[in-house]
């Protein structure tokens, strides 16, 4: 519709003398804005493949740690801080972190990113992650402590306060009884 629109006022206005010039400016300033906006397109291409590149290494990674950690799950023995019980916490610690630093790695080259308007998006998205996620990062700390102290151990049976019963799964949020 738009198309037709600007199609029918240049001819129209091309048609007398008097309006000749405002068709020959409408032309122009569209010309020029196509111009921008092809220009900006290929601009922000270099910065768009840099950003793919790198959430193609984060994935990778994300992979060879899962690989690697769902291994070690497997393993019977193991006494030290990285065994089947603590695996499955780590490796979703380890994947939110490779996640979060590629995030962070890509922001730069996104295009739009140096703008005021997503600069003071990310300050107030920051904000309100920041206080919002209070009470969800002492959950957290809370259960990466029962996880790495193995204060419960699965299959264990515990009694708590007024709860008790069998430790059927203990992960960084949940503890099942």
């Amino acid at each position: 519709g738009l198309l037709s629109l600007f199609l029918f006022l240049t001819y129209s206005l091309g048609q007398f003398v008097v309006t000749r010039p405002a068709s020959e400016n409408l032309s122009q300033s569209i010309v020029r804005l196509l111009m921008q906006a092809v220009h900006g397109v290929t601009d922000s291409l270099p910065g768009i493949f840099i950003s793919i590149l790198i959430f193609l290494v984060a994935s990778g990674a994300t992979r060879l740690s899962s690989e690697f950690f769902a291994h070690v799950e497997t393993l019977t023995s193991g006494t030290g801080v990285l065994n089947a019980h603590t695996a499955p916490a780590t490796r979703r610690i380890v994947n939110a972190s490779l996640w979060l630093f590629a995030i962070a790695m890509a922001y730069p080259y996104l295009p739009g990113a140096h703008t005021e308007a997503c600069q003071g998006l990310s300050v107030i998205l920051g904000l309100m992650v920041s206080i919002g996620a209070s009470g969800l990062i002492g959950q957290i700390a809370s259960g990466v402590m029962l996880v790495y102290t193995k204060a419960l151990l699965v299959g264990e049976y515990v009694r708590i306060q007024d709860c008790e019963g069998t430790v059927t799964e203990l992960g960084t949020f949940v503890t099942r009884l």
